[in-house]
C-alpha cells in the first residue's frame, strides 16, 4: 500500500516490536479506503498525542492520592486506547496499573511509575514520529 510518497508498509515496519504490534494500525487502514484510511488513520493518532499525556497524570495523580477509581479509570483508557493504535507495550503496563488500582496495591503500582513513564514516553515517541511521517 503506497499513497504519495510513502509506503506504509514500510512505516509500519519501522514500529518496534514487542512495544507495537503494527496489525491494529494496518487494519484500520483496510477497513475504508486506503487515503481515507490514512487521513482516519493520522487524526486518531493525533487525537492520542493530544489525549495520552492527561491520561499519564491522572494514572500518577491515582498513585499519589491512593485513589483506586482515578487510577483505574484512568489506566484503563489509556490500555484501550494504546492497544488499538498497536502500542502493545504500553497497553501491557497500563493493564497492570489497572489491576493494581482494583486491587488497591498502592505501594506495587509506585514501583511500576519508572516502567510505566518509560514505556509511555518511548510509545509517544514513536507515534509522534509515525504521525508526522503519515502526514508526510
Amino acid at each position: 500500500m503506497t499513497s504519495g510518497s510513502f509506503s506504509l508498509e514500510a512505516l509500519l515496519a519501522q514500529l518496534p516490536p514487542p512495544l507495537f504490534d503494527p496489525e491494529p494500525l494496518q487494519q484500520c487502514v483496510e477497513t475504508l479506503e486506503e487515503e481515507q484510511g490514512i487521513a482516519t488513520l493520522s487524526q486518531l493518532v493525533e487525537l492520542y498525542l493530544k489525549d495520552a499525556p492527561t491520561y499519564r497524570d491522572q494514572v500518577f495523580q491515582g498513585i499519589a492520592e491512593e485513589n483506586d477509581s482515578l487510577l483505574r479509570q484512568a489506566a484503563h483508557t489509556l490500555k484501550s486506547s494504546s492497544r488499538s493504535l498497536g502500542a502493545v507495550g504500553l497497553g501491557k503496563v497500563c493493564e497492570a496499573m489497572e489491576k493494581n488500582a482494583i486491587a488497591k496495591r498502592f505501594a506495587i503500582a509506585s514501583l511500576q511509575k519508572g516502567k510505566f513513564a518509560k514505556t509511555f514516553d518511548e510509545s509517544i515517541k514513536i507515534l509522534t514520529q509515525f504521525s508526522g511521517n503519515l502526514r508526510q
